[in-house]
């Protein structure tokens, strides 16, 4: 499989990765993020009895953190967090990768570089 590259503008996605984890964390909607990237409130991990919430997302890198877990790119949340299998997940992430980039195309911001 071919590796799929996209630097986004971030003009136009400056928080690309929020929509990814929502699907899995819906109150990050109306959540607020911190300059770093990461949101200003923790969330229940999917991973573990969470009863106090010890994970954070950062929507501008993709990082997942769960300070019980560990730190995440997004291809090991799907895997061990979410379990989904590897050989989906990598399609997972560029099909999510490649609507951003067909949105940008349809509006005709295409400043974004695909490899």
């Amino acid at each position: 499989m071919r590796k799929c590259k996209i630097d986004f503008n971030e003009s136009l996605h400056p928080e690309p990765w929020r929509d990814f984890y929502i699907r899995y964390f819906p109150e990050l909607e109306t959540m607020d993020v911190k300059e770093d990237g990461f949101t200003d409130q923790s969330l229940r991990c999917l991973h573990h009895d969470d009863r106090k919430p010890s994970a954070t997302v950062n929507v501008k890198s993709g990082f997942y953190v769960c300070h019980v877990c560990g730190s995440f790119s997004p291809y090991r949340f799907l895997v061990e967090i979410a379990g989904i299998a590897p050989e989906n997940a990598s399609y997972f992430i560029n099909d999510y990768l490649r609507e951003l980039y067909v949105k940008d195309e349809q509006t005709g911001n295409h400043l974004n570089k695909v490899e």
